[in-house]
């Protein structure tokens, strides 16, 4: 799982300076990298492993950057849109010539006399 840290104090991690307010984002899923943003920029990218981002939790150098929760109102509207439940389309079994009457395309053109014909005497 990614977690994001704010560094609050200067340190050195494997010959580069963090410096405070500096964005460390660990992801142990993906080979344990930590990549270190500065001024909105990417700083550098190394591999960390999870011991020594708890040493830096434990001695106080980085704190866990919490994201901002959804207002209330916004995660009811979720659920609810959540709970509504949608119906799959239904089947339809039919010939070739069934079907094209079915499938018949909105604002299609007037039967022919013949396409009449032939339906009357269907029925």
């Amino acid at each position: 799982m990614r977690r994001s840290y704010i560094a609050q104090s200067a340190f050195t991690l494997n010959d580069i300076s963090v410096r405070p307010g500096d964005i460390l984002v660990h992801d142990p899923s993906n080979g344990n990298k930590l990549i270190v943003y500065r001024n909105k920029d990417i700083f550098k990218i190394m591999t960390l492993s999870p011991l020594g981002m708890q040493t830096m939790l434990k001695n106080d150098w980085v704190s866990v950057h919490e994201e901002p929760s959804a207002p209330p109102a916004l995660s009811k509207a979720v659920e609810k849109a959540s709970s509504v439940k949608t119906e799959a389309p239904k089947k339809v079994f039919a010939s070739g010539n069934e079907l094209m009457t079915i499938l018949k395309p909105v604002g299609s053109p007037p039967e022919s006399k013949h396409q009449k014909q032939k339906k009357q005497k269907e029925q």
